[in-house]
């Protein structure tokens, strides 16, 4: 019995321990069925979400396809357009082609009609020019023709009596070698030599004026840079680039006169504004017994090399010679050297004593000329005022009454300023009673006497006025020292009917070659690299009336160093030698716009 019931007991423990287990484990389930629960609750909200945003994606993609239909549309209707004006540029690239080649046809026609109607006169002509070219060649073979002899010597004093006659005949010169030597080149041992005469030394001597002076000369001389000082405005100067020392004397009175020699062989010279400049110039000696307005000017140093037959010699032809030994020479001429004159070339008074006087109306007057006009001589103008009563003067003295000056300008002419009054050349030369308006200067004292009776510029109120006077009138009008100071109006000529044409078919062969050459032509200069402006012949361009042409935001791009603006020249070159030239020589801008290589369209 209490087995049975232990067992019982037994049993129901076991049972309630089974009863617990299950409790627990229906708490568990309990509990996993909360989450499963959350969880559901969680994916259905994220779902309703999910469907919301495809609804979303599908609007958008709705708005797409209508908007992609809208491009398509809009570029189909490009794409007709493009190809509507591709076929249109087909069509005037056949009409431009066609064009080029009737105008090619043209221009072959005509070169070979005129190649046919002038192939006759070429031939005529070459063979006249070759036949003037064959005499002209003989006549300066037969003029210019060295005759050379062969003498045999065999002493010092036979050698030397043949150099002094062929010293006398003003021959070039002679060769002397050993009879057993042949001629070798560069040969030094002295069997071959060859003996020149020595040219005599000028004349007179010059009286040079000091301008200015240089630092030295070489590679190592001078200095660096463009000049900042430009010469003072009464030298006349060329302003060339060999002509600018490095110090200019300002004031001429502070300058000092040189008496100058040299071989009397004058250069040819474009340097300088005399045109002869001198061959081994010496310095004698300074001249402190002259004033500074007392040298030789321009104009008297031309009349001495004219008066020479072109060197600085009075009375003796080129070649002379000059020797340091009196007693070679032959008695036949000895006392033939010309005694050479103390006084200067430009001093020497003109001879008047055969000139017979005629009238008195330069009676008590003593004249100085400051300077002659280019048609008259100053010896001309001495003889003519002899003929009339009276005398004049070399130099400036204080005997001078009446200074006569040509042009307005060298330092005599300043010095005669200070002198008094100066009248223009042009009384002299029409012998007309003095009037105010030939004065080309009047000192403070004569215009305070004339300024009731004449303006500024010597122009009497009471007498009439001719086309001449009206010349004279101007010609004394001071003109401004600055050239970038004077606005000069000149007159551009219209061009004709004709002229317009030519210039339009011009232009058109131009574009044509350039599309020919693998070029471009553009409208548009922001899309050019070459601006080529087509030069009428004979005709200057000036690159700031060009500008002023342009609008300001064009201007703008001719400021671009990328732009070259050059002549239609550049265009015919390179057309002719077949191959592009390099555009600086033919650049149009000043020099500080600089430019840089490059290739492209033109406009």
């Amino acid at each position: 019995m209490q087995e049975s019931i232990k067992d019982q007991e037994d049993k129901n423990k076991q049972v309630v321990s089974e009863a617990q287990t299950l409790m627990s484990k229906k708490k568990e389930t309990e509990l996993l069925v909360s989450k499963l629960e959350e969880k559901i609750d969680a994916l259905s909200e994220g779902s309703r979400s999910s469907e919301n945003k495809m609804q979303d994606l599908l609007s958008k993609i709705s708005a797409l396809e209508i908007e992609n239909k809208d491009n398509a549309e809009t570029l189909q209707s490009k794409i007709q357009r493009k190809e509507e004006s591709r076929k249109q540029i087909m069509c005037v690239q056949g009409e431009h082609a066609a064009l080029v080649l009737g105008i090619q046809q043209e221009r072959d026609g005509k070169e070979i009609s005129l190649k046919a109607a002038h192939s006759e006169e070429l031939k005529c002509a070459k063979l006249q020019a070759e036949n003037e070219m064959r005499e002209k060649i003989m006549e300066v073979r037969t003029e210019h023709e060295v005759q050379m002899k062969a003498l045999t010597c065999q002493h010092e004093d036979e050698c030397r009596k043949l150099q002094e006659e062929l010293d006398l005949q003003k021959d070039e010169g002679i060769v002397l070698k050993d009879l057993g030597s042949k001629w070798e080149p560069s040969d030094r041992s002295g069997k071959w030599l060859k003996l020149k005469p020595e040219y005599v030394r000028a004349g007179s001597d010059l009286d040079a004026l000091i301008m200015g002076g240089y630092y030295g000369s070489g590679r190592r001389g001078g200095e660096n840079g463009y000049p900042k000082k430009s010469p003072p405005s009464f030298y006349q100067v060329t302003n060339n680039s060999k002509e600018r020392p490095n110090v200019w004397i300002e004031s001429p009175d502070k300058s000092i006169i040189l008496s100058i020699t040299s071989d009397i062989r004058t250069i040819s010279s474009v340097v300088f504004s005399a045109p002869y400049s001198l061959r081994f110039p010496r310095i004698d000696r300074v001249r402190y017994d002259k004033l500074w307005h007392e040298c030789l000017d321009v104009q008297s140093f031309i009349e001495l090399v004219h008066s020479s037959n072109g060197t600085t010699q009075n009375g003796k032809g080129f070649g002379d010679v000059q020797t340091s030994k009196p007693t070679r020479v032959k008695s036949s001429w000895k006392g033939e050297k010309k005694r050479v004159s103390v006084v200067p070339s430009h001093l020497i008074q003109t001879d008047i004593s055969d000139i017979k006087g005629e009238t008195l109306i330069f009676s008590n007057v003593m004249f100085y000329f400051v300077n002659v006009p280019p048609t008259n001589l100053l010896e001309s103008l001495h003889k003519m005022v002899a003929e009339n009563g009276r005398t004049f003067s070399m130099n400036l003295n204080n005997s001078v009454t009446h200074c006569i000056a040509a042009e307005s300008k060298g330092f005599k002419y300043q010095a005669a300023k200070l002198h008094g009054d100066i009248i223009h050349g042009s009384w002299i030369v029409k012998l007309l009673p003095l009037q105010p308006k030939y004065f080309a200067f009047l000192s403070d004292g004569s215009k305070k006497k004339l300024q009731e009776e004449t303006d500024e510029f010597y122009d009497s109120y009471y007498w009439d006025l001719d086309l001449s006077d009206i010349n004279q009138l101007l010609s004394n009008i001071n003109t401004s020292e600055n050239a970038k100071a004077i606005d000069y109006f000149k007159k551009k000529e219209s061009l004709t009917p004709d002229g317009e044409s030519l210039l339009g078919l011009a232009f058109r062969r131009l574009k044509l070659e350039i599309f020919m050459g693998g070029g471009k032509v553009s409208n548009n200069i922001a899309h050019a690299t070459h601006l080529v402006v087509l030069i009428v012949p004979a005709s200057d361009v000036d690159f700031g009336s060009l500008v002023k042409s342009f609008t300001t935001a064009e201007k703008h791009f001719l400021l671009n160093k990328r732009l070259y603006v050059i002549g239609s020249q550049w265009l015919e070159d390179s057309l002719q030698r077949g191959h592009k030239l390099l555009e600086d020589t033919y650049n149009l801008k000043p020099f500080w716009f600089g430019g840089v290589k490059q290739q492209g369209s033109f406009v």
